[in-house]
């Protein structure tokens, strides 16, 4: 399954331990398969605009 990490090739590392939840929960969803996002998943990466062009359909 594909994560947000495999479609723009680019690996953030692991959070500092004193990282906040935010930090580590938007790490943790770009190593995700996006197809197991939940609505939860979703609106916390779009409001933190990570990941939104694997997030959202193209326009046509």
């Amino acid at each position: 399954m594909t994560t947000i990490e495999q479609l723009e090739r680019e690996v953030w590392p692991d959070p500092d331990p004193g990282s906040t939840f935010l930090v580590r929960r938007c790490t943790e969803l770009r190593r995700k398969p996006v197809a197991e996002f939940t609505v939860e998943d979703l609106r916390i990466m779009l409001g933190q605009q990570i990941g939104v062009s694997a997030l959202l359909p193209l326009p046509c």
